[in-house]
């Protein structure tokens, strides 16, 4: 067969005498193409002209389909279409869509951006694994925020039964037997709208009433035991944030048979208003980020509000709906919060147990499960917070209950729950893709397919890890968060290039894979705009219902969790009020520490102690210590003890720049003051001691009080009563009241 040159190509390939079936159309057609590379509006004018100018006839059979009714080949310039040897010989090789900023900007970039709204972990720059680990395993990010909330629900009513036993309203453990939860989980289902609204159980508390004085007083009982539960449960939740594994049911009980105590109770309330207070709350910033992608959905199908689109929305379309678990991923994680710095949670626990817990608690040998910090290093502590509970969406621990009852149903079925969100994604893609051209299954579902399969392969492979105790917890962290990285960064680098038109090419474009035939039509714009009218829209409205749904569901299904953490302005006004109350009480307390009762000859009078837990102490001596003026000495006598705190004072005003030395908690035996016999110190202790804990309990708890004559040290767990005339200035030192 003698070559056709491409001087000759302007001339009509039936005038040569060859037959179209030995033509190379690729050699021919290429150098007149004004096109590079493949565009369907640039090939279809560029086709149709070389039709209407007579040198290519539009009767091809190698290069337009024929349509089966009529027997005539599809090559009008209102109905086009190329076989896959026509595409190639006059569309040109693969290439990026040449619209690809607005598909990328309208379908991609806006569901990508609610990333930068996904709350972090305050752990420094490994904070940024959280979105690692939101790529690469969606499912079980999802399952992890899902499980914090669960969490700190059960925590509620966790607090509440504690509180309710206490009051005598409801045996505690009620809950915890299967039948008896079973039976409240049904009632509780069956009136959920009644007990959600707390107005409605204050409307009835009043009609029960008889008067509108007890009406009152139940208004504020009700309010009283809604507080006390909500703090509670917001200083476990403290607990657990440190914890996380570690934190379960016996280790709660632990800490309320330890640190609770009624009159210890404006201590808890100080801690769950600095704990409620120290999170980001960002979470209407989240839900106007959601607003603002739904409008941008909406401007892509609706005219009147994004207005007529360059090309009509069509297989783009799936990537953005694919990466639409991103909604609930955002919403959830801005619901539960973060601290600010993983340091805050930890000093606010610290100062909690270090005022509450009894004095001989860490004189105790270790007892496993009691412990309430596990012993480690501050430093081991802040490297292995990422991975110990501080990172909401990575919990490996989710696979068990904190209660343990019903753990298999309760952790399937949260499961399955949490893989709804990529489940919809993929689901309302595979069809989107389906109706676009080639309608049909094509090759835009392989990259679809694959990628959900990985996402669900990765969760069972965290999964797995954890479940084998796979190596120490850090090289399991490191496994899973390599293992996140390298799916995470795979599936959003192929998202975006289907978007942009990565499969831009006539081999894909015309490929249904389970139909031999390959057709590729040139006129798309009349197909997806109806497809945008009639079937997208319905395709992508339940995808995007659907994640907000699943949010509404997550936060009301656990509200009473989100109500631990997210304290509006009323109970935090409360609790600053209340303490303000406390702190000007234990200064008043604590200045009448220091003056006891009675003169010289009087008859024994009582100490004026205000400390609670604490009774008054009587002294024994017939002579009280008076109180000591700015320019004199305290006089009197309590078997010798009024002497030698004078001496004290002597003492310190002969060496101002000497203090005691604090020494470490591994110290055997209490320090002694100079010059003072040990039993001297003892005698001291024991008179004093008592008194001087409200003070310091003040100190830890409020604002510092003013005391003019005193300050207390502490060391090795021991109170230690240090005196100085009024005029002395007052030293600033860590420990001194």
């Amino acid at each position: 067969m003698p070559a056709i040159s491409t001087s000759a190509v302007v001339v009509s390939v039936r005038d040569l005498g060859l037959s179209t079936r030995d033509v190379d159309w690729m050699s021919v057609l290429t150098p007149l193409r004004n096109n590079t590379f493949f565009e369907r509006d640039d090939c279809q004018v560029f086709t149709t002209s070389l039709i209407k100018r007579g040198i290519l006839s539009g009767r091809e059979a190698a290069l337009f389909v024929t349509n089966v009714a009529t027997g005539l080949p599809l090559s009008s310039p209102t109905d086009m279409t190329v076989t896959l040897e026509g595409c190639e010989a006059l569309c040109g090789p693969p290439t990026f869509y040449i619209d690809a900023g607005p598909r990328f900007m309208t379908w991609v970039l806006p569901i990508t951006l609610l990333l930068s709204n996904i709350e972090l972990s305050p752990t420094d720059k490994r904070r940024y694994s959280t979105l690692i680990e939101v790529l690469g395993n969606p499912a079980g990010s999802i399952w992890s925020l899902t499980h914090k909330l669960q969490t700190w629900n059960r925590l509620y009513y966790f607090a509440e039964d504690f509180v309710f036993e206490q009051d005598g309203i409801r045996p505690r453990g009620a809950l915890h037997n299967t039948a008896r939860r079973a039976r409240y989980a049904v009632l509780r289902m069956a009136n959920i709208i009644q007990r959600s609204w707390h107005s409605k159980i204050r409307r009835r508390q009043f009609t029960e009433s008889k008067t509108l004085k007890s009406a009152r007083k139940n208004e504020e009982t009700i309010l009283q035991q809604e507080m006390k539960v909500r703090v509670i449960a917001t200083v476990l939740a403290g607990f657990e944030e440190l914890l996380g594994a570690a934190a379960t049911e016996a280790f709660f009980n632990t800490i309320m048979s330890e640190l609770w105590n009624e009159d210890q109770h404006i201590h808890w309330v100080s801690a769950a208003g600095e704990l409620a207070g120290g999170r980001t709350d960002e979470f209407f910033r989240t839900l106007l980020a959601v607003a603002i992608y739904m409008l941008q959905v909406a401007s892509a199908f609706v005219k009147g509000v994004g207005g007529e689109p360059q090309t009509p929305p069509g297989g783009v379309i799936a990537s953005g709906v694919f990466l639409s678990y991103l909604v609930p991923t955002a919403v959830l994680s801005n619901c539960i919060g973060a601290f600010t710095d993983r340091r805050t949670c930890l000093r606010i626990i610290s100062k909690l147990v270090e005022v509450t817990a009894p004095d001989d608690i860490h004189d105790r040998p270790p007892i496993p499960d009691r412990d309430l910090c596990e012993a480690t290093s501050w430093e081991d502590y802040f490297h292995q917070f990422h991975f110990r509970g501080g990172n909401p969406t990575y919990r490996p621990f989710k696979i068990s209950n904190l209660n343990g009852t019903w753990a298999v149903f309760k952790t399937v079925l949260t499961a399955i729950w949490s893989i709804c969100p990529v489940l919809a994604g993929f689901a309302g893609a595979y069809p989107i893709l389906i109706y676009a051209l080639p309608t049909g299954f094509s090759c835009r579902h392989i990259w679809l397919l694959l990628i959900f399969t990985l996402w669900i392969a990765s969760l069972i492979f965290s999964i797995s890890l954890h479940i084998m105790q796979w190596g120490p917890e850090s090289r399991r962290w490191q496994a899973i968060l390599a293992k996140d990285f390298i799916i995470g960064t795979g599936a959003l680098v192929v998202i975006v290039l289907s978007a942009v038109g990565a499969f831009n090419s006539c081999s894909c474009w015309g490929r249904a894979l389970w139909v031999s035939k390959v057709v590729i039509p040139l006129i798309t714009t009349g197909f997806y705009k109806e497809q945008g009218q009639t079937i997208f829209p319905w395709i992508v409205t339940p995808v995007l219902v659907f994640q907000l749904l699943f949010c509404a569901v997550v936060i009301f299904a656990n509200r009473r969790g989100v109500y631990v953490m997210r304290w509006n302005e009323e109970p935090r006004r409360r609790v600053w009020e209340e303490e303000q109350k406390e702190a000007s009480r234990k200064e008043a307390v604590g200045r009448e520490a220091v003056r006891r009762l009675g003169v010289d000859g009087e008859e024994t009078e009582t100490a004026v102690v205000d400390t609670p837990g604490m009774e008054p102490i009587p002294l024994e001596s017939s002579q009280g210590l008076a109180q000591a003026g700015p320019d004199e000495e305290a006089e009197g006598s309590l078997d010798g003890t009024t002497s030698m705190l004078q001496e004290e004072e002597e003492w310190f005003d002969a060496q101002p720049d000497t203090h005691v030395e604090e020494v470490s908690d591994d110290a055997a035996e209490p320090p002694s003051l100079p010059g003072k016999k040990p039993e001297v110190v003892e005698q001291i202790n024991e008179v004093i001691e008592h008194q001087v804990s409200g003070a310091e309990q003040a100190k830890e708890m409020g604002p510092e009080p003013r005391y003019d004559n005193f300050a207390v040290q502490r060391y090795d767990h021991r109170y230690y009563l240090i005196l100085w005339k009024a005029s002395k200035p007052q030293r600033d030192e860590e420990g001194t009241g």
